[in-house]
């Protein structure tokens, strides 16, 4: 009888420390970000993109299209969106939406992965061997922009 006591706080006492403990995670807020640790591309870069680049190429990895600017005001426009500043902070959930080619004269002169979701706005450029090298906040006017241009394309045809 004694050991049946013993044997019931035992699990009593586990059960309580289990929830206590499951109460406590739920109530501390997991970290959800980090912090980028890629430098951005410089000011001289992008004026150098703005001067040359002639063609962007968008392609998203989950929406049936895709799309492309070759008219010069837009894609001035679209590189002025890049910030010469990297994001302050990154979710952990945070994915690319798809891929900008930038182009001059038909060679790709930079490719960058397009992040767009709540608190969640930059480019990460990536290297020859397609891995992020800069990481580029994406400006208030590219932010507008892109939602304009998501709401547009996800409308429904008339």
């Amino acid at each position: 009888m004694k050991q049946s006591i013993i044997y019931f706080a035992v699990v009593f006492f586990t059960i309580i420390g289990c929830k206590s403990d499951t109460a406590q995670q739920q109530d501390s807020p997991q970290v959800a970000e980090i912090k980028t640790s890629l430098a951005p591309i410089g000011r001289a870069e992008i004026i150098n993109m703005y001067e040359t680049i002639d063609y962007i190429d968008y392609i998203f990895f989950d929406w049936d299209f895709s799309m492309n600017q070759s008219e010069a005001n837009a894609v001035k426009a679209a590189v002025t969106f890049i910030s010469d500043t990297s994001p302050t902070k990154i979710p952990a959930d945070c994915k690319a939406i798809g891929r900008m080619v930038f182009q001059s004269k038909g060679e790709i002169i930079k490719e960058a992965d397009l992040h767009y979701a709540d608190n969640c706005y930059f480019y990460s450029f990536v290297n020859e061997s397609n891995r992020p090298a800069f990481q580029n906040a994406m400006t208030d006017q590219g932010i507008a922009f892109y939602q304009k241009m998501f709401a547009q394309a996800m409308a429904p045809a008339q």
